[in-house]
C-alpha cells in the first residue's frame, strides 16, 4: 500500500527529504504507530494528522492517505 508522508517542522531536519510529501510504500495493516517507528520518530512528541484529521497511534493507514507528523509547539 502506497502513503504519502510529510514532516513539518524540527522534525523535517531529521529526514529533510519529507520536508515535501515523499510516498512511502508499506504492508497492510500498518497504524500511524508503525510508520512514526519506521521513520525513527519514536521518542518525538508530536501530532499525527491523516487526510486532514489528528488521529491516533492505533489509526490504521489505508491506500493514498496522506499523514503529516507535526512537532510540539514548546515556547513561553
Amino acid at each position: 500500500m502506497k502513503v504519502k508522508v510529510k514532516l513539518l517542522g524540527i522534525l523535517s531536519l531529521r529526514c529533510p527529504a519529507f520536508s515535501r510529501f515523499q510516498c512511502l510504500e508499506l504492508e497492510e495493516k500498518k497504524t500511524v504507530g508503525d510508520l512514526r517507528e519506521y521513520l525513527g520518530l519514536t521518542g518525538e512528541v508530536c501530532f499525527v494528522s491523516v487526510n486532514g484529521k489528528v488521529v491516533e497511534e492505533g489509526h490504521e493507514l489505508a491506500e493514498g492517505d496522506e499523514v503529516i507528523f507535526i512537532p510540539a509547539a514548546s515556547g513561553g
